[in-house]
């Protein structure tokens, strides 16, 4: 997520040892990015950089984003205590839905509006923010806030980072 959201490319090198053979651990996560790609492909998979934001580091935990046409995809790689995520660059509208991939019915993530935080808090989270002019933040938008949906090992869709899809932002 992190190399596709900065227009890079994975290289990812897993050859045979000299005896031919693959090493168990390196099959192993071969099957385990394939297991995430079938799950989150559609953030990686033809998608370009939003030149928006590409990476926001505070007030939120590490989020990525991609595009695709008009959807925007935020990935974020660490689950948060309270099963919710700030984010400071998208601007939502009426028409904004959010769907975190993987999950069917229980996929759709509700979000309401960012409460407004101080203009410190906004300065702090504008100079943190990775691939900062490229484009500009409103400085009347404070973003949203996504309430993920309760998981439980047995419905998670992955395990080491989670997609959710947006629909309908403001600042496409």
């Amino acid at each position: 997520a992190l190399l596709v959201a900065f227009n890079g490319n994975l290289l990812l090198n897993v050859g045979p040892g000299a005896d031919g053979t693959r090493s168990p651990i390196f099959q192993d996560r071969l099957v385990e990015i394939g297991k995430w790609l079938e799950v989150n492909g559609k953030s990686i998979y033809k998608t370009k950089p939003w030149k928006v934001c590409q990476k926001e580091t505070a007030p939120a935990p590490d989020v990525f984003y991609t595009t695709k046409k008009k959807t925007l995809y935020a990935i974020f790689r660490e689950w948060p205590k309270d099963d919710k995520v700030l984010l400071t660059c998208p601007m939502p509208t009426n028409q904004t839905k959010a769907q975190m991939l993987g999950l069917s019915s229980t996929g759709n993530v509700l979000w309401s509006a960012a409460p407004k935080i101080s203009n410190s808090a906004l300065t702090a989270a504008r100079t943190t923010r990775e691939g900062r002019g490229l484009g500009q933040i409103d400085q009347n938008n404070t973003g949203m806030v996504l309430d993920l949906p309760k998981v439980n090992p047995s419905t998670i869709p992955c395990q080491h980072a989670w997609v959710i899809a947006l629909t309908g932002i403001g600042n496409m």
